[in-house]
């Protein structure tokens, strides 16, 4: 008895800090057209943004930790009720496919193989399957949104803040998406690591809005918000164009799955769909050639004591496959 309440009491505990352990289906629809949403998305981010601005001045001091709370109230995650992501995720402005669980890649997915995705409460509580988009021609889940203003902020709190090597940053958002991003079967029972990269850019981002220090990737696209006899003004318009790339699509950038039965069931579904639409590939991934040309983009070094990495090799499949999780690959 007593072991069942602690068995309980952790999942409870683990849905506590589950903060967007939603999965997307990249394959299943990704062939039906799709409008692009970039123009749809970018438009609503400018409006949220001149909002949070205008609250921001109330005290007339520009205060950046006041700017920075007015943001993140509405470029904040789902489950906290984000304001812009909900935008995303319901508004008809917006194409979407929604998949659900029983119709998706996942199918098969037990318990065993990720509880929270394959519970049967998963489909209503907004913690099993996320939509996709065409974002500029990229197809991609909404849940990328949610990691590149969730993670990505406390990627540039630890960095720009707090003085964090970058090695030690990203190494903290790989355990955060195999603890509780995902990545364990009492999750979703998926590692993904197109969450790493929007994670990465959405650091980027963050640290855009003032650009009070330079860019990672010599992108110095801020800063989109300056200060101007004590009242922040918007001087730029942002584009998510500038940051999502084919890392974030994990039909290239290919998860890895946590348990053997699990990556069985998927490369099954995958299967099932190639002899469905034989015209259509369904191999991970879909495409080499865009998988190596993004790959390049992150060839930022990355120093430890002893191994010498660069910035792709914490945030791209090192295996460029679907394929079991394997504890240690990072080292």
């Amino acid at each position: 008895m007593k072991r069942s309440i602690l068995i309980s009491l952790g999942i409870v505990s683990l849905l506590g800090n589950i903060s967007y352990a939603s999965e997307i289906d990249s394959f299943t629809r990704r062939y039906e057209p799709l409008e692009d949403s970039a123009s749809v998305i970018n438009r609503k981010a400018n409006e949220m943004i001149l909002e949070a601005v205008q609250r921001a001045n109330a005290d007339s001091t520009c205060d950046e930790k006041r700017l920075y709370t007015e943001i993140r109230k509405d470029y904040n995650i789902i489950l906290n009720d984000g304001k812009f992501i909900n935008f995303i995720v319901q508004s008809p402005e917006v194409p979407r496919h929604t998949i659900e669980r029983k119709d998706s890649i996942f199918r098969d997915h037990t318990i065993f193989d990720g509880y929270l995705l394959a519970r049967p409460a998963a489909d209503k509580d907004g913690i099993g399957m996320g939509t996709t988009m065409n974002f500029n021609g990229m197809y991609i889940g909404s849940d990328k949104f949610e990691h590149m203003f969730g993670q990505g902020y406390h990627y540039f709190k630890r960095f720009y803040e707090k003085g964090y090597s970058l090695k030690r940053v990203l190494l903290i958002g790989n355990a955060n998406e195999r603890l509780h991003l995902g990545g364990n079967r009492m999750a979703t029972g998926v590692y993904t690591f197109s969450d790493l990269v929007a994670n990465f850019q959405g650091m980027r981002f963050w640290n855009h809005l003032l650009q009070k220090n330079e860019d990672l990737l010599g992108e110095n696209l801020g800063p989109y918000i300056t200060c101007e006899s004590n009242q922040w003004i918007q001087k730029k318009q942002i584009d998510f164009r500038d940051y999502i790339d084919d890392g974030f699509d994990e039909g290239i950038n290919c998860p890895a799955l946590i348990t053997k039965d699990g990556l069985k069931g998927v490369k099954k579904a995958l299967s099932e769909l190639e002899q469905k639409y034989p015209e259509h590939s369904f191999t991970c991934p879909l495409d080499k050639e865009k998988l190596e040309n993004v790959k390049a983009k992150y060839s930022l070094p990355v120093r430890g004591i002893i191994y010498k990495k660069q910035l792709r090799d914490y945030i791209f499949n090192p295996w460029d496959t679907l394929r079991q999780y394997k504890i240690g690959w990072i080292l």
